[in-house]
């Protein structure tokens, strides 16, 4: 399990210059950055959008991810419809959603720890 951190690493610069974060709606950007909040406060594995349970955790499904967000299950089901088909996001092998930007970071960070050591 990734170590709990008390912030993410987030880069305004990097928001606004993302062409395929760019061509989104304000509500599939509003749905991503929840989804990144998500992926760092609740997941097992930091980067992938996964609630507790098992060694990486299971994969929040449309109807979790909903309820985590406060909205109807058809709106975040359309909203991560269009995140998918703009390129916004990854999947595992297993289905999981994942951010290549917060796995990238978190790879980062692991072994700058690991060397520090």
């Amino acid at each position: 399990m990734a170590g709990k951190l008390p912030a993410l690493q987030f880069y305004p610069g990097d928001w606004f210059k993302d062409p395929a974060l760019r061509s989104c709606s304000l509500s599939a950007r509003g749905l991503w950055i929840d989804m990144l909040c998500i992926m760092h406060e609740m997941s097992e594995h930091r980067g992938y959008l996964t609630y507790k349970g098992g060694s990486k955790g299971v994969p929040m499904t449309p109807l979790l991810l909903s309820r985590q967000v406060g909205a109807d299950v058809a709106e975040v089901t359309s909203l991560l419809a269009e995140l998918e088909s703009c390129g916004v996001y990854s999947k595992s092998d297993s289905g999981v959603i994942y951010s290549r930007r917060m796995c990238r970071d978190e790879q980062k960070r692991a072994l700058c720890a690991e060397a520090g050591r």
